[in-house]
């Protein structure tokens, strides 16, 4: 498994306080990469693995 700085979860305005997105993040010289973590990889705060065909956005740093 590559290594990660973090995770993440981020809720929406409208979503209920039980729903939420979480995401494996890695601070990279060039930018951010989040990779999306199914809820049901996620036991007791803790990533219990990544899955196959994950979503990955990738955000570059401006200057």
């Amino acid at each position: 498994m590559r290594d990660y700085t973090g995770a993440a979860t981020f809720r929406f305005q409208g979503a209920g306080p039980e729903q939420g997105i979480s995401f494996l993040y890695s601070l990279e010289p060039q930018g951010i990469r989040f990779t999306m973590i199914p809820e049901d990889n996620v036991k007791d705060f803790m990533v219990d693995e990544i899955g196959y065909n994950s979503l990955v956005l990738f955000m570059n740093l401006q200057s």
